[in-house]
């Protein structure tokens, strides 16, 4: 039997043969399979609706104020304002959850469709 030596970015690694590497390859693709089905779990029976009524993004702050219990909500609003001036607003992707269906926007159906297919987990 022969044995091959790989190398990778920061280690050689001598003295494999083939079936050991064959094996480990076979490892790490059912563990990838394993984090996919786990993945897809959440997407599985969930009816995707698309519509344009719907906003694909909301602005929320860059970084968020956390309220504590002895902050009063004049005081939190009052820093979360100039925590917004300093730290700026962001663009972030919306879905809604009704009735148990996903209610996205065209664009967010599309972009969502996408990434489900580049993994190979389209139906």
């Amino acid at each position: 039997m022969s044995t091959y030596t790989f190398t990778t970015a920061d280690t050689t690694c001598p003295g494999h043969t083939a079936a050991e590497i064959l094996a480990k390859m076979a490892e790490a693709r059912q563990k990838i399979d394993r984090m996919s089905e786990i993945a897809m779990g959440g997407l599985a029976g969930l009816q995707i609706i698309s519509t344009r009524y719907l906003p694909s993004t909301i602005t929320e702050p860059g970084k968020k104020h956390k309220r504590r219990r002895w902050m009063t909500e004049r005081y939190h609003a009052r820093i979360q304002k100039k925590w917004t001036k300093r730290f700026g607003t962001r663009q972030v992707e919306v879905a809604y959850m009704i009735n148990g269906g996903l209610y996205v926007n065209p664009g967010t159906f599309a972009e969502l469709q996408r990434r489900v297919t580049r993994f190979g987990w389209a139906p």
